[in-house]
């Protein structure tokens, strides 16, 4: 039975997030392995001394009548725990990233905790520089439950000998559905009253015309792959180091904005006729207490440019400007605006993109669907991390893809390592070896040509 005295309803943007084209969110740990067996009773038991790291581990979706409120997390004390836990065996060659990549294709199941905990055992074949084989423990969850950051700080709670309980979030009882019924109209009205500034906002951040979108704008056809690039974070800082205020996600951003131009133009057979842009999401203040916390903007990459240095200083240039815009008055107005859209109407429309696969418009940044690709950051503070006794080294993350956005990055980082993870429809990228190698060439060429800046 769900507490319905113990309620916490989902902000409007993670209301956003329930659409299919917004799904799982897929936090990977690496885990040096002593060898000793893993069975799904052993795991089980690990996870319920740290079902208190995070209140969405016993948290059931409950929506209002007719969608008049916005959709609660309800606690649900009689969550199995062991249901939500799969041990597999990844030896074979590729075998991880196959799990994975059927993970990122799965559906989240939200008649239940939206979470699942795969344990990947015996891995080998990553190409990622682990001393083999190792574990791999694979959190996923669904996008309205947090973000990437968010569940990167659930895992360090987690990854301890004694784990670390999340801070209490306070719960109430929602409203009955004769008052929720009663309060539709009150809710259109403020809806309606809403529109014209959040149109007046939107024009005001819209300070480029986005081009048609790329290939990777397309529908979803699959199937999905899942990879990842290792890369020093020393010499990404020290490649950072040399255009003054740039940051480490610059740096990736300008890889990444080349491997990308170069994978266009043998694809479609020339050079793209237009600039390409990204898709990143950047902290802002308004929004922490949401479990997506980060507005997306959009960054031109500038892989046009040949030059690796001057490509790095165009990007921050065009990076400073998306913060600029996220932290400007009108997109706080435009985010305070959203909170006043009818929990009706986002029912309608989440019924409506499930029918037809598309995201509501409108609801976020408004350039965000048009940009080529999505390049998102997630840090990682973590210390000492431990998996049933042994050491975690490192920390990959993967986002599920739909359509109009068919090609994600993820850049994780833990220790010296920072990692470019990508989540591909293979029908439009076609070659993920290929595309991952060109993103080592091109970390390479710019971590040469800041060498030779620097002597």
């Amino acid at each position: 039975m769900t507490d319905i005295h113990d309620a916490v309803p989902l902000s409007v943007r993670d209301t956003v997030a329930l659409t299919p084209a917004v799904t799982s969110v897929i936090h990977c740990d690496v885990v040096a392995t002593t060898g000793e067996s893993l069975d799904v009773s052993r795991v089980a038991a690990w996870m319920r001394e740290r079902l208190d790291c995070w209140p969405m581990f016993t948290r059931t979706l409950r929506h209002s009548w007719g969608h008049a409120g916005l959709p609660h997390w309800v606690t649900d004390p009689s969550v199995d725990v062991a249901a939500h836990i799969r041990v597999v065996d990844g030896g074979e060659p590729a075998g991880a990233e196959r799990i994975v990549a059927e993970l990122v294709s799965t559906p989240v199941d939200l008649s239940r905790p939206p979470w699942d905990l795969t344990v990947i055992t015996g891995v080998t074949g990553m190409d990622l520089d682990y001393p083999e084989p190792v574990t791999l423990v694979v959190l996923r969850t669904h996008h309205a439950a947090g973000d990437g950051t968010k569940i990167a700080a659930v895992m360090r709670r987690a990854l301890r000998d004694e784990p670390v309980p999340a801070p209490p979030v306070p719960g109430h009882r929602p409203p009955g559905n004769l008052r929720s019924a009663l309060s539709i109209p009150a809710a259109l009205v403020r809806h309606l009253a809403a529109l014209p500034g959040l149109s007046r906002h939107a024009a005001n951040l819209k300070s480029v015309e986005l081009p048609r979108g790329t290939r990777f704008n397309h529908a979803l056809r699959g199937p999905i792959h899942i990879g990842s690039v290792p890369l020093s974070l020393r010499e990404v800082r020290a490649v950072r180091d040399v255009v003054p205020g740039a940051t480490v996600n610059d740096a990736v951003t300008a890889i990444i904005g080349r491997a990308l131009f170069e994978t266009l133009t043998e694809l479609d057979g020339g050079e793209p006729a237009v600039p390409l842009y990204a898709a990143s999401p950047f902290q802002a203040d308004d929004l922490t207490a949401d479990a997506n916390s980060f507005s997306e903007e959009i960054v031109e990459l500038h892989g046009d440019e040949s030059d690796p240095i001057e490509r790095l200083r165009r990007v921050h240039a065009s990076t400073a400007a998306a913060k600029a815009r996220v932290r400007s008055e009108d997109a706080i107005a435009f985010r305070a605006l959203q909170t006043r859209l009818a929990s009706t109407v986002l029912g309608l429309s989440r019924k409506r993109a499930q029918r037809s696969g598309v995201a509501e418009a409108g609801v976020d940044s408004p350039a965000a669907s048009t940009a080529a690709t999505l390049i998102s950051n997630v840090r990682s503070d973590l210390v000492d991390a431990t998996f049933l006794g042994d050491p975690v080294i490192d920390q990959l993350m993967w986002l599920n893809i739909g359509d109009r956005m068919t090609l994600q990055h993820v850049v994780t980082s833990l220790g010296d390592r920072l990692t470019i993870n990508v989540t591909a429809d293979l029908s439009a990228l076609r070659d993920l070896d290929d595309y991952l190698g060109k993103l080592r060439h091109h970390a390479a060429v710019l971590t040469d040509a800041c060498v030779n800046t620097i002597h």
